[in-house]
C-alpha cells in the first residue's frame, strides 16, 4: 500500500466500509481527489462486483445485509447505486 500513497493513488474499497460493508483487500486504485470526491457513494460497477463477490464470501456486514439484501438487484444505473449508497448511509 506504501508503494501506492508514494505515486499518490488511494484505495477505493468496493463497498464503502462506512456504509457497513465487510473490510475486504478488494479495492479500485483511485487518485487522492477522485477517491475524496467518490466520497462513500458506489457506482453501479461497484454493486455488479459486490453481486459477482458475495456468491463466494459475505460483502455486508450484519447491521447493513438487511437493506443491502432488500435492495441490491434493484440498482440498474450509476444514480440508483447513488441512491443506495444514501440510503445505506
Amino acid at each position: 500500500m506504501s508503494e501506492f500513497r508514494k505515486k499518490g493513488i488511494s484505495a477505493d474499497h468496493i463497498g464503502p466500509i462506512s456504509l457497513g460493508f465487510c473490510h475486504r483487500p478488494k479495492f479500485h486504485p483511485l487518485s487522492k481527489e477522485e477517491n475524496s470526491i467518490k466520497n462513500n457513494r458506489m457506482s453501479l460497477e461497484d454493486v455488479k462486483v459486490l453481486l459477482t463477490d458475495e456468491k463466494n464470501e459475505q460483502v455486508a456486514s450484519w447491521h447493513s445485509k438487511f437493506i443491502w439484501d432488500k435492495l441490491k438487484n434493484k440498482v440498474k444505473t450509476n444514480k440508483d447505486a447513488v441512491k443506495l449508497s444514501n440510503l445505506m448511509r
